[in-house]
Protein backbone atom coordinates (compact mmCIF):
# COMPACT_ATOMS: atom_id res chain seq x y z
CA UNK A 1 0.00 0.00 0.00
CA UNK A 2 1.73 3.49 -1.12
CA UNK A 3 1.75 5.65 2.02
CA UNK A 4 0.39 9.40 1.43
CA UNK A 5 -0.27 12.21 3.82
CA UNK A 6 -2.65 14.67 4.27
CA UNK A 7 -0.66 17.54 2.33
CA UNK A 8 -0.92 15.42 -0.61
CA UNK A 9 -4.55 16.59 -0.69
CA UNK A 10 -5.01 19.38 -3.42
CA UNK A 11 -7.70 21.63 -1.79
CA UNK A 12 -5.47 21.03 1.73
CA UNK A 13 -2.55 22.66 0.08
CA UNK A 14 -4.62 25.34 -1.43
CA UNK A 15 -5.65 25.97 2.32
CA UNK A 16 -2.12 25.89 3.56
CA UNK A 17 -1.11 28.49 1.00
CA UNK A 18 -4.13 30.80 1.33
CA UNK A 19 -3.01 30.81 5.50
CA UNK A 20 0.72 31.35 4.77
CA UNK A 21 -0.13 34.05 2.36
CA UNK A 22 -2.75 35.33 4.91
CA UNK A 23 -0.09 35.28 7.82
CA UNK A 24 2.69 36.87 6.05
CA UNK A 25 0.42 39.96 4.74
CA UNK A 26 -0.30 41.10 8.76
CA UNK A 27 2.83 42.76 9.26
CA UNK A 28 2.04 45.28 6.60
CA UNK A 29 -1.71 46.11 8.47
CA UNK A 30 0.07 46.38 11.94
CA UNK A 31 2.20 48.97 11.07
CA UNK A 32 -0.75 51.63 12.51
CA UNK A 33 -1.75 49.80 15.18
CA UNK A 34 -0.61 49.84 18.66
CA UNK A 35 0.22 46.69 20.65
CA UNK A 36 -3.00 45.63 21.95
CA UNK A 37 -3.86 45.83 18.59
CA UNK A 38 -1.38 43.54 17.24
CA UNK A 39 -1.69 40.99 20.27
CA UNK A 40 -5.66 40.99 19.52
CA UNK A 41 -5.24 40.39 15.51
CA UNK A 42 -2.45 37.97 16.44
CA UNK A 43 -4.40 35.48 18.65
CA UNK A 44 -7.72 35.82 16.30
CA UNK A 45 -5.43 35.05 13.76
CA UNK A 46 -3.71 31.54 15.29
CA UNK A 47 -7.21 30.69 16.22
CA UNK A 48 -8.31 30.39 13.17
CA UNK A 49 -5.63 29.20 11.52
CA UNK A 50 -4.72 26.41 14.30
CA UNK A 51 -8.37 25.77 14.86
CA UNK A 52 -7.03 26.01 18.23
CA UNK A 53 -9.19 25.92 21.94
CA UNK A 54 -6.88 28.56 23.08
CA UNK A 55 -4.75 30.95 22.07
CA UNK A 56 -2.67 33.16 24.86
CA UNK A 57 -0.47 35.67 23.14
CA UNK A 58 1.90 37.97 25.79
CA UNK A 59 4.09 41.16 24.37
CA UNK A 60 6.68 42.47 26.83
CA UNK A 61 6.57 46.25 27.14
CA UNK A 62 8.88 48.10 24.55
CA UNK A 63 8.61 52.23 23.61
CA UNK A 64 7.09 53.24 26.33
CA UNK A 65 3.93 50.97 25.70
CA UNK A 66 2.50 48.54 28.78
CA UNK A 67 2.45 45.01 28.32
CA UNK A 68 -0.17 43.13 26.56
CA UNK A 69 -1.82 39.53 27.11
CA UNK A 70 -4.59 38.59 25.38
CA UNK A 71 -6.09 35.23 25.42
CA UNK A 72 -9.10 33.54 22.93
CA UNK A 73 -11.24 30.61 24.05
CA UNK A 74 -13.43 28.81 21.48
CA UNK A 75 -15.78 28.39 23.99
CA UNK A 76 -17.98 25.22 23.98
CA UNK A 77 -21.42 24.52 24.94
CA UNK A 78 -20.45 22.09 27.52
CA UNK A 79 -17.99 24.77 29.04
CA UNK A 80 -19.26 27.34 31.89
CA UNK A 81 -18.85 30.83 30.15
CA UNK A 82 -17.03 33.39 32.22
CA UNK A 83 -13.71 35.44 31.07
CA UNK A 84 -10.64 34.01 31.16
CA UNK A 85 -8.49 34.53 33.88
CA UNK A 86 -5.25 35.90 32.46
CA UNK A 87 -2.52 33.06 32.14
CA UNK A 88 0.16 34.62 33.59
CA UNK A 89 -1.73 34.33 36.84
CA UNK A 90 -2.29 30.92 36.50
CA UNK A 91 0.85 29.94 36.03
CA UNK A 92 3.97 31.11 37.64
CA UNK A 93 3.24 34.78 36.74
CA UNK A 94 4.69 37.30 33.86
CA UNK A 95 7.73 35.66 32.14
CA UNK A 96 10.93 38.01 32.55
Amino acid sequence: MLWTDDTSDPQALRTYIRDLIALSALPTIWKDYQPQQIAESVAGALLAVLSADLVYVSMPSASGHPSVEVTRVVLDDDLPVGRPAPLNKLCDGPRE
